[in-house]
Formats: structure tokens, C-alpha cells, sequence
């Protein structure tokens, strides 16, 4: 489960900033994206120590630069906000935010063809306002707790209740 994944291993304990990367992927899987933003205290500690990209691991790391370390960006725009390609080469979108906790999102996620911005707040009773603005030529969906409201090239009024 998604709990016992999040609280029963110190996944840093064995050094590498990319054994993450799999257990964001469970959160997602589980429907928990949000349960990542509990899991960078790795990335904290970078930033703390001045490092402009992640290490390959806290504990013995031995180069100063991992690309694969990035991976929490990944999990940030696909999980939490939920942009992935709908289609073959990013033509159509699929929106599908996982805020879990999180009352708001407001994201910019990297497209081909320029920016997903993303502007959503979540209410207590489960309904969703806000706005998505697509790229130029770029159609969508977006879903929400089983409703899907199609997406067109620049700016959508979001309103799922």
C-alpha cells in the first residue's frame, strides 16, 4: 500500500536518489501522488549544500552530477498535475490532477510546442475550478473524478463539480 511504502523504509538510508523514482511511481499508481512532496528531503539537503544538480547519493556520492536525480520534476508535472500525452508525440494532452491533500496547483509543464499552464483549486467537496491554457495547434481532455471536459489550443475555464 501507499502508506507502508511512504513510512516503512528510509529509502535514503541506502544512498541513491533514484530508488525514489520507483516509489513515486507507486504513489501514482495508488492514486497518492501527493505523498511525494514528503519524500525530498534528499533534494533539500542538496540545496542546502549548494549543489546545482543532485548527487548520485547522500551517502557515499561519488560523482557531483546524476541526471536520473531530476526525476522528481517527472513525478511533479505527470503525477501531481497530471499532464502526459494523450496521443502519440505530446499532439493531444490528458490532464488529470492527483492533488491528494494540496487545495491548489498552478504549474507550467514543458510541451514541444511551448507550455501546459495549469491554475486549479481543489474544493472540500471534491469539485475543481480553475484554468488550463494549451499550446497553439494542442487539443486535450481533462479529468476529473470521471467526468472528461475537452480541451481546446489556448485558454480553458475549468468547472467540475
Amino acid at each position: 500500500t501507499p502508506v507502508l511504502l511512504y513510512s516503512s523504509y528510509d529509502y535514503m538510508s541506502v544512498g541513491l536518489t533514484f530508488c525514489l523514482h520507483y516509489v513515486f511511481e507507486a504513489f501514482e499508481k495508488a492514486g497518492r501522488a501527493e505523498l511525494l512532496l514528503g519524500k525530498l528531503d534528499c533534494w533539500r539537503k542538496y540545496v542546502a549544500m549548494n549543489m546545482c544538480c543532485p548527487l548520485e547519493g547522500l551517502v557515499f556520492p561519488r560523482s557531483d552530477c546524476h541526471a536520473f536525480g531530476a526525476h522528481p520534476l517527472f513525478h511533479f508535472h505527470a503525477g501531481l498535475v497530471g499532464v502526459t500525452p494523450a496521443t502519440l508525440r505530446f499532439a493531444k494532452v490528458r490532464v488529470a490532477p492527483r492533488p491528494g491533500h494540496l487545495r491548489a496547483i498552478r504549474a507550467r509543464t514543458p510541451h514541444p510546442r511551448g507550455f501546459v499552464a495549469t491554475e486549479l483549486a481543489f474544493a472540500p467537496d471534491g469539485s475543481v475550478s480553475g484554468a488550463v491554457t494549451l499550446p497553439e495547434t494542442v487539443t486535450g481532455i481533462f479529468a476529473w473524478r470521471g467526468k472528461e471536459i475537452s480541451l481546446n489550443p489556448g485558454r480553458n475555464e475549468i468547472s467540475v463539480h
